[in-house]
């Protein structure tokens, strides 16, 4: 009950970066990291980690030599996340500044990416650039994997999106519907 009360309060006081009232499932993250090979020992990063659902799920199938990093904009997310996973490379940021991250080590590009942001409530320029980072931060062959909830599948906005999508990806796999979520949810698995 904490959790969702925590949450809900974000979203109240926060409507223009929190999309939802209430933390996704953990079967939702179990589909957006279902890419990831068990025990990856690659570079892994999370957008828009909130209460650290997907985060959870993503450190239960990497190697611990992985690198995994993480981008969360909202200040009461990234200090939640902090004191719950102090070993978790967080930064308190825009995605859109992840290749400042993205270039501490020596690796120049990530493996995967799993992205909890709200991406129908932002401005299509908005939109644009951040999808435009997310490609240029990929290997080649890596995948980024990112949500919409049922109801706005097909609404004008959710065809625009997966529209952007399949321009920069070479594939876009559609999921199943993820029912068991507070919001029924479709995951896009993105192959660059």
């Amino acid at each position: 009950m904490k959790k969702i009360m925590f949450f809900l309060k974000n979203f109240i006081q926060n409507p223009q970066t929190v999309g939802a009232v209430a933390a996704s499932s953990v079967y939702l993250a179990k589909e957006i990291c279902r890419k990831i090979p068990v025990n990856y020992t690659g570079v892994v990063s999370e957008f828009g980690p909130g209460t650290g659902t997907f985060t959870l799920q993503v450190r239960k199938q990497i190697s611990k030599t992985c690198r995994f990093f993480a981008i969360e904009k909202n200040q009461e997310f990234y200090q939640d996340l902090k004191d719950k996973l102090p070993t978790l490379e967080i930064h308190h940021d825009d995605v859109d500044q992840v290749q400042k991250f993205n270039h501490l080590d020596t690796h120049n590009y990530i493996d995967y990416i799993v992205s909890g942001l709200p991406w129908s409530i932002f401005p299509h320029q908005s939109q644009d650039k951040l999808l435009d980072e997310t490609v240029d931060s990929l290997n080649p062959g890596g995948y980024f994997s990112t949500f919409t909830y049922l109801t706005g599948y097909m609404m004008p906005n959710g065809i625009a999106f997966r529209k952007k999508l399949q321009e920069r990806f070479e594939t876009v796999e559609v999921s199943r519907v993820v029912w068991r979520n507070m919001l029924p949810a479709i995951v896009y698995h993105c192959k660059k």
